[in-house]
Protein backbone atom coordinates (compact mmCIF):
# COMPACT_ATOMS: atom_id res chain seq x y z
CA UNK A 1 0.00 0.00 0.00
CA UNK A 2 1.06 3.25 -0.89
CA UNK A 3 -0.05 6.71 1.46
CA UNK A 4 0.14 9.61 -0.78
CA UNK A 5 0.93 13.47 0.74
CA UNK A 6 -2.29 15.13 1.22
CA UNK A 7 -0.64 18.39 0.09
CA UNK A 8 -0.25 17.50 -3.58
CA UNK A 9 3.46 17.26 -3.69
CA UNK A 10 3.13 13.38 -5.34
CA UNK A 11 5.69 11.96 -2.40
CA UNK A 12 4.54 8.37 -1.57
CA UNK A 13 4.96 6.43 1.53
CA UNK A 14 5.30 2.35 1.17
CA UNK A 15 3.36 0.64 3.74
CA UNK A 16 3.69 -3.43 4.34
CA UNK A 17 1.59 -5.91 4.71
CA UNK A 18 2.66 -5.63 8.59
CA UNK A 19 1.53 -2.04 8.44
CA UNK A 20 5.02 -0.73 9.06
CA UNK A 21 6.06 2.51 7.05
CA UNK A 22 9.16 2.63 5.15
CA UNK A 23 11.29 6.11 4.98
CA UNK A 24 14.56 7.36 5.62
CA UNK A 25 15.35 10.54 8.58
CA UNK A 26 17.43 12.88 8.97
CA UNK A 27 18.47 13.37 12.47
CA UNK A 28 20.27 16.47 13.95
CA UNK A 29 20.66 18.50 16.76
CA UNK A 30 18.75 21.46 17.97
CA UNK A 31 21.14 24.25 17.84
CA UNK A 32 22.04 22.50 13.74
CA UNK A 33 18.00 22.58 12.93
CA UNK A 34 17.71 26.12 14.21
CA UNK A 35 20.77 27.24 12.57
CA UNK A 36 19.15 26.22 9.37
CA UNK A 37 15.94 26.45 9.41
CA UNK A 38 15.42 29.95 12.07
CA UNK A 39 18.77 31.58 11.66
CA UNK A 40 18.83 31.77 15.28
CA UNK A 41 21.84 30.02 16.44
CA UNK A 42 24.85 31.79 17.94
CA UNK A 43 28.51 31.60 19.19
CA UNK A 44 30.31 34.18 21.86
CA UNK A 45 33.68 33.86 22.38
CA UNK A 46 36.41 35.75 24.48
CA UNK A 47 39.45 36.63 23.15
CA UNK A 48 42.61 34.78 24.41
CA UNK A 49 43.57 36.40 28.15
CA UNK A 50 46.63 36.22 29.60
CA UNK A 51 45.48 35.95 33.19
CA UNK A 52 48.06 36.75 35.61
CA UNK A 53 47.45 36.05 39.12
CA UNK A 54 44.89 33.07 40.55
CA UNK A 55 42.48 35.35 42.05
CA UNK A 56 39.31 35.12 40.12
CA UNK A 57 38.04 36.94 37.07
CA UNK A 58 34.48 37.47 35.67
CA UNK A 59 35.24 37.19 31.73
CA UNK A 60 31.85 36.85 30.10
CA UNK A 61 28.46 38.24 30.60
CA UNK A 62 25.51 37.87 28.23
CA UNK A 63 21.83 38.89 28.63
CA UNK A 64 18.85 37.32 26.89
CA UNK A 65 16.86 40.61 25.55
CA UNK A 66 14.78 38.16 22.83
CA UNK A 67 11.75 38.97 24.30
CA UNK A 68 9.04 35.85 24.25
CA UNK A 69 12.35 33.32 23.71
CA UNK A 70 14.63 31.47 25.56
CA UNK A 71 18.41 31.23 24.80
CA UNK A 72 19.49 27.82 25.25
CA UNK A 73 22.91 27.01 25.12
CA UNK A 74 24.53 23.60 23.72
CA UNK A 75 28.25 23.56 24.09
CA UNK A 76 30.95 25.72 26.14
CA UNK A 77 34.29 24.87 24.66
CA UNK A 78 37.17 26.38 26.67
CA UNK A 79 41.05 26.33 26.30
CA UNK A 80 43.52 26.98 29.12
CA UNK A 81 47.54 26.13 28.70
CA UNK A 82 47.77 24.67 32.08
CA UNK A 83 49.90 27.79 33.24
CA UNK A 84 53.04 30.17 31.99
CA UNK A 85 55.24 28.31 34.55
CA UNK A 86 54.57 24.97 35.48
CA UNK A 87 52.06 24.53 32.53
CA UNK A 88 50.07 21.43 34.10
CA UNK A 89 47.97 23.29 37.00
CA UNK A 90 44.62 23.07 37.10
CA UNK A 91 42.08 26.07 36.42
CA UNK A 92 38.29 26.84 38.27
CA UNK A 93 36.07 27.33 35.96
CA UNK A 94 32.44 28.83 37.31
CA UNK A 95 29.13 29.02 35.40
CA UNK A 96 26.68 31.47 37.17
CA UNK A 97 23.02 32.02 36.53
CA UNK A 98 22.27 36.15 36.89
CA UNK A 99 18.28 37.08 37.57
CA UNK A 100 18.90 40.20 35.51
CA UNK A 101 18.41 43.91 37.48
CA UNK A 102 18.92 47.10 36.21
CA UNK A 103 22.35 47.67 37.85
CA UNK A 104 23.35 44.31 37.24
CA UNK A 105 25.31 45.16 34.42
CA UNK A 106 28.96 45.42 34.64
CA UNK A 107 30.54 48.98 35.52
CA UNK A 108 34.04 48.68 34.83
CA UNK A 109 36.79 47.10 32.67
CA UNK A 110 34.58 45.35 29.98
CA UNK A 111 33.85 46.05 26.25
CA UNK A 112 30.62 45.01 24.70
CA UNK A 113 30.63 42.45 21.47
CA UNK A 114 28.16 40.85 19.50
CA UNK A 115 27.48 37.48 18.96
CA UNK A 116 28.45 35.83 15.69
CA UNK A 117 25.97 34.21 13.73
CA UNK A 118 26.44 30.53 12.63
CA UNK A 119 24.68 30.68 9.56
CA UNK A 120 26.74 32.72 7.69
CA UNK A 121 24.46 32.99 4.79
CA UNK A 122 21.88 35.15 7.64
CA UNK A 123 21.62 38.40 8.22
CA UNK A 124 20.11 37.79 11.92
CA UNK A 125 21.39 39.58 14.61
CA UNK A 126 21.22 38.70 18.07
CA UNK A 127 18.92 40.13 20.15
CA UNK A 128 21.24 39.77 23.43
CA UNK A 129 23.56 42.00 25.30
CA UNK A 130 27.12 41.15 25.76
CA UNK A 131 29.87 41.97 27.48
CA UNK A 132 33.57 40.59 27.66
CA UNK A 133 36.74 41.34 29.85
CA UNK A 134 38.81 44.35 28.34
CA UNK A 135 41.89 42.72 30.04
CA UNK A 136 42.52 45.63 31.82
CA UNK A 137 44.30 45.58 35.73
CA UNK A 138 41.78 43.83 38.64
CA UNK A 139 40.28 41.04 38.28
CA UNK A 140 38.11 40.79 35.24
CA UNK A 141 35.13 42.90 34.63
CA UNK A 142 33.75 44.93 37.84
CA UNK A 143 29.71 42.65 37.89
CA UNK A 144 27.95 41.18 40.25
CA UNK A 145 28.19 37.55 40.21
CA UNK A 146 24.95 35.60 40.37
CA UNK A 147 24.71 32.41 42.09
CA UNK A 148 26.44 29.54 40.80
CA UNK A 149 24.90 26.86 39.13
CA UNK A 150 28.22 25.02 37.85
CA UNK A 151 31.63 24.47 38.93
CA UNK A 152 34.55 22.20 37.44
CA UNK A 153 38.11 22.19 37.29
CA UNK A 154 40.10 22.49 33.98
CA UNK A 155 42.93 20.82 33.54
CA UNK A 156 45.55 21.93 30.20
CA UNK A 157 44.65 21.75 26.70
CA UNK A 158 40.43 22.21 25.26
CA UNK A 159 37.87 20.93 27.09
CA UNK A 160 34.25 20.91 25.87
CA UNK A 161 30.96 20.81 27.96
CA UNK A 162 28.56 19.57 26.31
CA UNK A 163 24.73 20.67 28.10
CA UNK A 164 22.50 18.74 25.57
CA UNK A 165 20.35 22.17 24.84
CA UNK A 166 19.85 21.91 29.01
CA UNK A 167 20.89 25.29 30.06
CA UNK A 168 17.88 27.39 29.50
CA UNK A 169 18.31 31.42 29.91
CA UNK A 170 15.03 32.80 29.78
CA UNK A 171 14.14 36.29 28.45
CA UNK A 172 15.89 39.06 30.66
CA UNK A 173 18.02 36.43 32.26
CA UNK A 174 22.25 36.70 32.63
CA UNK A 175 24.77 33.69 31.83
CA UNK A 176 28.10 35.21 33.57
CA UNK A 177 31.73 32.91 33.35
CA UNK A 178 34.23 33.21 36.01
CA UNK A 179 37.87 31.47 35.87
CA UNK A 180 40.10 31.18 38.70
CA UNK A 181 43.55 29.83 37.69
CA UNK A 182 45.70 28.08 40.51
CA UNK A 183 48.54 30.11 38.37
CA UNK A 184 48.97 32.57 35.72
CA UNK A 185 48.11 31.11 32.19
CA UNK A 186 46.29 31.66 29.07
CA UNK A 187 42.60 30.86 28.77
CA UNK A 188 39.35 31.42 26.14
CA UNK A 189 35.85 30.19 26.31
CA UNK A 190 33.46 29.83 23.17
CA UNK A 191 29.76 29.64 24.40
CA UNK A 192 26.89 28.19 21.75
CA UNK A 193 23.33 27.99 21.27
CA UNK A 194 19.94 29.30 20.24
CA UNK A 195 17.02 31.18 20.36
CA UNK A 196 13.50 29.30 20.73
CA UNK A 197 10.04 30.30 21.13
CA UNK A 198 9.11 29.51 24.42
CA UNK A 199 5.29 29.03 22.88
CA UNK A 200 6.07 26.28 20.80
CA UNK A 201 7.85 24.14 23.19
Amino acid sequence: MLLEDGAGSGRKLKIDSHNRAFCFADTRGLISHVSMTEQESYAIGTPRYTIPTDDEYKILWVKNAKSGFAFVISKIISFWNGGTIAGDVAMDFVINLNAYVDDGVPSANHIEIDAQNLNLGSGNIAEMTTYVWNGATGTGMTVEAGSNFAFMSLHKGMSTLDLDDSLVVPFNKVLSLSVQPERPGNFAVIVSGFFINLDIV
